[in-house]
């Protein structure tokens, strides 16, 4: 019995180790499987706290380098207290001046800053310079405007004349302006000679060449190419498809252009009046006399344009800027560069929101051959122009439009298009004034018909009332190399020929079609300026004339600026501009950048080129959907007004 009870008793101790080892197992895999459960829970709370930490951060970078990058694109930077006391107003003018105002959409900010960084050029607003020069008058703290025309890029005479004009009023408030550069370009010189001082590097000159127009011609090439230049024109004068046609200018468009030059010289010598030292002789001698001068000066441009009073002082930009430090201060962070502050940043100082009154004008800007169908939102066509004028026809409050035109012309659908736009709000009782700038001929004439009332500045080419349609037919290439084309259809017009010439029932549809809209322009233009569709030979045939011509012609109604458009827009709504908000309606971009593209993309332009920068936002931009106007029919004028 005691052996029995002791195995029993062995048994029972044996089964109690065996539970507590078993017990102790799974205390162990318990706290492991704990352990685990909580090391996973707390990586994954790690996890989605860090991309929630994430996501704001880069949202709110997103945001700031969004701003950043509107602020860059505007040249609105942060002002300093220094700056603010600063008696000089600085504008460096190199670069572009656009008519238009700038687009403000983050694609079109992002795209300037990245061509700003690789041309070193900057794209100015031609009403934000006049609206400085106009803050710059009224203000007493202000003594001297330093005009930097240095790599100014060409304008038109009538973008000139409106800063020269800005410039006139600001020494009529006894405000000194001084002009700066290493060189004058032509438009340069017709703002620097509205200034007090006009200051030129040593080694720079006033580059005063004339007026020239010119063209390429085409005919022996596409002869020696077997290129076949289909061309149906209805005009005497319409000019643009001469190259095609011929090696040469043809006598009559010669005569034509030699006396619409001369003209335009005329135009910009009566600009250079403002400079009272100057005289007409010696603003630009004829080639043999300015030789044998130079010759005088030993080629000494700066010294002989000095002595004929074209320039005030010879003196570099460096020199010049470093003796205004005496009287004006230094720069906090250049010793060798005066207390100034640029323009742009003038106007953030400066402007106020203006509180929008009753009656309102807008201001539209077509600039730009019309086209179908562009990437560009400041692309003179419908699909940039309608929107705007749809948000004019929801504003009861705007009473008048003023379509501001800086056009050669283009598609003859477009043009359509666009003045009917215009005509509906013309029904709806709003007023209509065009201003032409620079060129607003044929299909910009076109457009111009729709309006009330037509301004013109004098140095405006307008007119070009003619059509025509251009193809280049290359079968002659494509058989001599050994390529033909044969098939069947159902009717003679379903054959789309490429190796074949066009057939005589196509040509003469095509020459058809160009003469019925050429009829529907005389007749349009006829109706709108009430003259007699009879004596088009006078008026149209594809003649271009300068504005006073045209104002004979009955073309257009009276000479004067976008400003003088304005008032009569003012004037036909029973108003006045003291009374009236003027509202410069800038195109915007259907393309946006969300904030994580525009991180990443600001992020690139640290990482690489900006020139590869550029080729990802020119094919974002390029991916947009859309097709080319492939109008056959063209209202263009071959010429524009540049200085």
């Amino acid at each position: 019995m005691e052996n029995s009870n002791t195995q029993i008793e062995i048994k029972e101790v044996s089964a109690k180790k065996h539970t507590s080892w078993c017990r102790g197992f799974f205390k162990v895999l318990s706290f492991i499987g704990a352990a685990l459960t909580f090391i996973r829970n707390f990586i994954s709370n790690l996890v989605m706290i860090a991309i929630i930490a994430l996501i704001v951060i880069a949202y709110n970078l997103a945001g700031t380098i969004k701003e950043k990058a509107v602020t860059i694109a505007s040249g609105q930077e942060e002002i300093t207290p220094v700056e603010q006391s600063a008696q000089i107003l600085y504008l460096p003018l190199k670069g572009v001046i656009s008519e238009a105002p700038l687009a403000s959409d983050d694609f079109s900010n992002l795209q300037r800053r990245v061509n700003e960084q690789l041309t070193g050029s900057v794209t100015h607003e031609l009403i934000a310079i006049e609206k400085a020069l106009n803050l710059a008058a009224e203000d007493n703290n202000l003594k001297l405007v330093v005009l930097d025309l240095n790599d100014l890029s060409p304008m038109s005479l009538a973008v000139a004349k409106r800063i020269g004009s800005a410039v006139d009023k600001l020494r009529n408030s006894d405000k000194e302006v001084t002009a700066l550069a290493y060189s004058y370009s032509q438009s340069a010189f017709a703002i620097a000679a509205h200034c007090d001082k006009i200051l030129l590097d040593p080694m720079g000159q006033v580059n005063l060449r004339g007026i020239g127009m010119s063209s390429l011609y085409y005919k022996d090439l596409l002869d020696k190419l077997k290129v076949t230049p289909y061309i149906f024109k209805a005009g005497h004068f319409k000019s643009a498809v001469e190259p095609y046609t011929r090696n040469d200018m043809s006598p009559d468009v010669k005569a034509e252009y030699a006396n619409l030059a001369a003209n335009l010289w005329d135009e910009y010598i009566k600009e250079l009046n403002a400079r009272k030292v100057l005289s007409r002789t010696i603003v630009l001698p004829d080639a043999d006399k300015y030789v044998k001068e130079l010759e005088f000066y030993k080629g000494d441009t700066a010294l002989m344009q000095l002595e004929n009073n074209l320039v005030d002082e010879l003196i570099s930009r460096e020199d010049y800027l470093l003796s205004l430090c005496k009287d004006y201060g230094t720069d906090k962070n250049d010793a060798t560069i005066p207390n100034m502050i640029n323009y742009r940043k003038y106007l953030a100082l400066k402007s106020i929101p203006e509180k929008l009154k009753d009656k309102r004008i807008a201001v539209i800007y077509g600039i730009g051959q019309i086209s179908g169908f562009s990437n560009d939102v400041y692309a003179f066509t419908p699909d940039n122009i309608l929107p705007l004028l749809d948000k004019i026809r929801d504003d009861d409050k705007t009473k008048a439009v003023v379509m501001y035109i800086n056009s050669p012309g283009g598609a003859v659908k477009a043009s359509e298009e666009i003045r009917r736009a215009l005509m509906r709000l013309k029904d709806q009782g709003k007023k209509i004034v065009v201003s032409m700038n620079g060129t607003a001929a044929s299909g910009g004439y076109w457009v111009a018909s729709a309006a009330d009332k037509i301004i013109a500045d004098g140095s405006t080419l307008t007119g070009s009332i003619g059509v025509f349609s251009l193809a280049l037919g290359a079968h002659d290439l494509l058989n001599h190399v050994g390529v033909y084309q044969d098939g069947v259809s159902t009717h003679e017009f379903a054959d789309a020929s490429v190796a074949n010439p066009l057939s005589e029932n196509t040509k003469k549809t095509m020459r058809l079609s160009v003469e019925h809209t050429y009829d529907n322009f005389i007749n349009l233009v006829a109706k709108s300026r009430k003259l007699n569709p009879a004596n088009y030979i006078s008026y149209a045939e594809g003649q271009v004339f300068l504005a006073e011509e045209a104002q004979n012609l009955g073309l257009v109604d009276d000479l004067g600026s976008l400003n003088d458009a304005l008032n009569a827009a003012a004037k036909l709504i029973d108003s006045d501009l003291e009374n009236v908000s003027v509202m410069h309606l800038a195109p915007q971009g259907e393309k946006s950048i969300s904030p994580l593209e525009l991180f990443i993309m600001n992020k690139a332009e640290g990482i690489i080129p900006n020139e590869l920068l550029k080729g990802f936002i020119d094919l974002a931009v390029n991916s947009q959907e859309g097709t080319a106007d492939n109008a056959q029919v063209i209202a263009l004028s071959p010429i524009k007004a540049t200085l």
